[in-house]
């Protein structure tokens, strides 16, 4: 009997290890949403779910890295408001890579090169190396910058 009793109890224990692993049991993220609006470049949507989150989430760096990041893909984004997100994320959470390479991409947009290249630079500090995803990705931004006057920052902080 001891056997069966064993064999049932090892059974479930394994189908409950497994199943804890699974999307739809483990919960959904409280940014899925903005993640998906983002997917389909639906800046206004995402905005307005950001928004409604902005209560619950403000301790999150995850979410004022977004929040940077669709405020920059507005018609007519509020910089100073950009850089304010991206620099929240990197005091929550210093190693955000992807804060950085945003934060490096949005002032390429404002005509700032030496500042994205900082954040390069702290990029290859936080990689370890040049290999990291976000180094490339903001390495081959400034590669693509065209500025005939390099040194126009729009913006300054």
């Amino acid at each position: 009997m001891k056997t069966p009793l064993l064999a049932w109890i090892c059974a479930t224990l394994a189908l409950t290890a497994s199943a804890a692993d699974t999307p739809s049991n483990m919960g959904e993220s409280p940014l899925a949403d903005v993640r998906a609006a983002m997917a389909e470049k639906n800046w206004t949507q995402a905005l307005q779910n950001l928004r409604s989150r902005a209560p619950d989430q403000a301790s999150s760096a995850d979410f004022h890295n977004l929040m940077g990041f669709v405020l920059r893909h507005q018609v007519q984004p509020d910089m100073r408001l950009v850089l304010d997100h991206y620099e929240q994320a990197l005091s929550l959470d210093p190693g955000h890579r992807q804060a950085r390479e945003y934060l490096g991409e949005a002032w390429l947009m404002m005509h700032c090169p030496d500042q994205a290249a900082e954040q390069l630079k702290l990029l290859e500090r936080s990689c370890g190396n040049t290999e990291c995803e976000e180094w490339k990705d903001l390495q081959e931004a400034m590669l693509g910058y065209r500025n005939p006057n390099r040194h126009s920052c729009s913006i300054s902080k």
